[in-house]
């Protein structure tokens, strides 16, 4: 009789006794705001639905991951070899450091890299309710000009200024004073 391991991933035609087993995971901080059980790829420590799926997000977290969190993978069955709490899969680089060596990458702050600061810029956006275009537009006006955007009648804006302009540096490779970071965002009262 197959053991549940060998079973998981796929519908039961009998019944199985229960069992234990070991899943192979591996954690890393979200490029997007993700859902328990959902299936990601990893890449440089970094948790992604872009790209080839190796696993599903923790699924016994209560509620979504927001973008920079960390959270488990845990690796789809049957796709490591040596599961002995040590193991292997041909996706994830096997040294000390899951992380590539890059000068510019630190995974504690996807949005300084030039693909995670993107990334950061455009889910900033969808926070806010704008385009990119019209985000990076108004945030260069900011610090040209001194002069907000104006946002209507919206009076809050969930939005980290400092990791903000950290990414708009990335992004445009334009220098924004530390004294400019703050939000850029006006409304009508």
């Amino acid at each position: 009789m197959a053991d549940a391991l060998e079973t998981f991933g796929t519908v039961l035609k009998a019944d199985m006794p229960r069992d234990a087993v070991h899943i192979a995971c591996i954690s890393g901080q979200a490029q997007e705001r993700l859902q328990p059980g959902q299936h990601v790829g990893y890449k440089n420590g970094v948790i992604t639905t872009a790209g080839d799926k190796i696993g599903v997000i923790d699924p016994f977290i209560s509620g979504p991951i927001k973008f920079g969190e960390r959270c488990w993978i845990f690796l789809y069955p049957r796709t490591v070899t040596g599961l002995r709490h040590a193991w292997e899969h041909p996706d994830i680089k096997s040294e000390e450091s899951d992380v590539e060596e890059d000068p510019k990458w630190d995974r504690s702050k996807p949005w300084e890299s030039p693909a995670g600061a993107a990334e950061y810029i455009a889910r900033e956006a969808i926070n806010v309710g704008v385009s990119v275009p019209r985000l990076m537009d108004g945030a260069r006006n900011w610090i040209t000009t001194g002069q907000g955007m104006y946002m209507g009648e919206q009076e809050e804006w969930l939005m980290d200024e400092e990791k903000f302009w950290k990414a708009y540096e990335t992004v445009s490779g334009q220098k924004v004073r530390e004294d400019q970071y703050e939000s850029f965002f006006r409304c009508a009262c």
